[in-house]
């Protein structure tokens, strides 16, 4: 399967310091899944998702599950639009980045310590798996899944 960011032509997207990690491209294939994810929802059958506003539909799986980003094509070489593939591979490689980052770190604890007792402390963002902040701003405009509503 052809990919949006692969670990080998677009690795100056991630910081030099993590370019040679081991984990760098199961990372990598996770984090197009998870992103592309984000972005996957299903619609009730007798709901069109509207074509009024966008000129083009999301991506109709054949599991009835819909892509919601506008021009999207699986295979990045079929794409027709090119601002979607260079958004969706810079969003891809933050958070790659992000997540290779935090190797090594403790995935739910924050601390343990204590005077008479271990005391651990849980981390607030244990069960995040994208970076903090607007990750998705980059493409908010192939974000067809928030209905557009008109004043």
């Amino acid at each position: 399967m052809a990919s949006y960011f692969d670990p080998n032509t677009h690795v100056t997207l991630i910081p030099s310091a993590l370019r040679g990690h081991a984990d760098l491209p199961t990372v990598a294939e996770q984090a197009e899944r998870d992103v592309i994810g984000h972005f996957t929802h299903r619609y009730p059958a007798n709901t069109e998702l509207s074509t009024q506003f966008a000129t083009g539909p999301g991506y109709l799986q054949a599991n009835g599950l819909t892509v919601c980003l506008q021009h999207f094509d699986p295979n990045p070489a079929s794409c027709t639009d090119a601002g979607l593939v260079l958004a969706l591979r810079d969003t891809i490689a933050e958070v790659v980045t992000w997540r290779l980052s935090k190797t090594g770190e403790s995935a739910i604890l924050s601390s343990v310590g204590g005077v008479n007792a271990a005391q651990k402390t849980f981390r607030s963002d244990a069960h995040h798996i994208f970076p903090p902040g607007p990750w998705t701003a980059r493409l908010a405009n192939w974000d067809i899944s928030v209905p557009v509503y008109v004043t």
